[in-house]
């Protein structure tokens, strides 16, 4: 049975866009027991320093887990600084609830297509499990490749074993050379240790991505300006927002 989730929270453009091309669209996805209120603030920075006037922004929130007994896109697994010294003593990761939390940002998608917003104009990224939700809904889905951009903030890569299978299922026709990928990661960061963040750049260079922007601060798992101003610079530059 699917589960309930509030209403994702739409912020309409600043400015109404004129032509079709100025439309764009961003899904930003919040981190373990948060939820999308908690980034209107963010979205309200650029919007009053006239930063993307024209972009359309999602914040979606997920569902009550009770296996974490918080709002959660996945139930987390432990991220050690360290491998375990066998593949088989890795805390398992939940492939179900991250492909169920893809399938959902999908139907977001899909909904902004309705918008007469195409695939190619909307970028989608978060914070934590937001980013690594995204990173697997940009390089293994159904709409592996298609997007004007994905953006993973202090966040890691899950499924990397299963990326290749899961693609070639979703999209065995996908191409993610040219997925514009931005990734950051705050090198004082407690929680996600720096080993996911160098695994998730050998996965994305294996995958012979192209144009890939990587970002490290003097940071915790957290935000700061620094980010954000390289947030919009990513979605500016790259992705063709305006």
């Amino acid at each position: 049975m699917a589960r309930t989730r509030p209403e994702p929270i739409i912020i309409e453009p600043k400015v109404a866009p004129t032509a079709p091309e100025q439309a764009s669209a961003v899904i930003f996805l919040h981190g373990l027991a948060d939820d999308g209120e908690s980034f209107r603030d963010m979205v309200n920075q650029y919007q009053n320093a006239d930063k993307l006037p024209h972009t359309l922004w999602i914040l979606p929130t997920a569902a009550e887990n009770r296996d974490v007994m918080a709002r959660a896109w996945y139930i987390p697994s432990k991220l050690t600084p360290r491998p375990a010294p066998r593949p088989e003593l890795e805390d398992e990761e939940d492939y179900e609830g991250i492909m169920e939390s893809c399938k959902y940002i999908i139907s977001i998608v899909k909904d902004l297509n309705a918008r007469n917003i195409p695939t190619d104009r909307i970028a989608v990224g978060g914070f934590s499990q937001g980013c690594a939700v995204s990173l697997v809904l940009g390089l293994a889905s159904e709409y592996a490749g298609r997007f004007a951009g994905i953006f993973g903030l202090m966040g890691y890569l899950p499924l990397e074993p299963q990326l290749d299978s899961i693609r070639n299922e979703c999209a065995p026709e996908s191409d993610v050379l040219d997925q514009p990928i931005m990734i950051a990661r705050g090198t004082e960061d407690a929680l996600v240790p720096s080993r996911y963040f160098k695994s998730c750049l050998a996965a994305l260079q294996a995958l012979q991505v192209r144009k890939m922007d990587t970002h490290e601060y003097n940071i915790g798992h957290t935000l700061s300006g620094h980010v954000l101003a390289d947030l919009c610079a990513f979605l500016e530059q790259r992705c063709g927002f305006a």
